[in-house]
């Protein structure tokens, strides 16, 4: 494998990395404009934010390494 084959296959893992990881974190939710449902839309938006951010710290490992980390 030549340099440029191994270039080019780093690139298209990484756009395929970086899209699945965009695609786990950006969820846009129109609800939160809703002028009767602001406070609930927020904390709506902020609890699955964190629920988002626990699963991929899950499955990447990292929640193991920062608990691990703080005993």
């Amino acid at each position: 494998m030549g340099l440029s084959e191994a270039m080019l296959f780093a690139f298209a893992a990484t756009i395929i990395c970086a899209f699945a990881i965009a695609e786990k974190i950006i969820d846009i939710d129109f609800e939160q404009f809703m002028p009767k449902n602001l406070k609930k839309a927020k904390m709506k938006r902020i609890i699955e934010n964190i629920k988002n951010i626990i699963r991929f710290m899950i499955e990447t490992r990292l929640l193991f390494l920062f608990c691990h980390r703080l005993v």
